[in-house]
């Protein structure tokens, strides 16, 4: 991936416990605690 130059994040990770549970029908994220970790997260690295 070096030629390509990515901006990784090595962590933390947001690892999502009962996953199958987590998610609604439409493939949303509905828990307020994973999802605030994933918004923290993403913003990282659109900065």
């Amino acid at each position: 991936m070096t030629p390509f130059q990515p901006r990784l994040l090595t962590g933390p990770e947001v690892g999502i416990a009962g996953a199958m549970n987590e998610f609604n029908e439409a493939g949303q994220l509905t828990n307020e605690r994973y999802a605030k970790s994933l918004t923290l997260l993403m913003n990282a690295l659109k900065d």
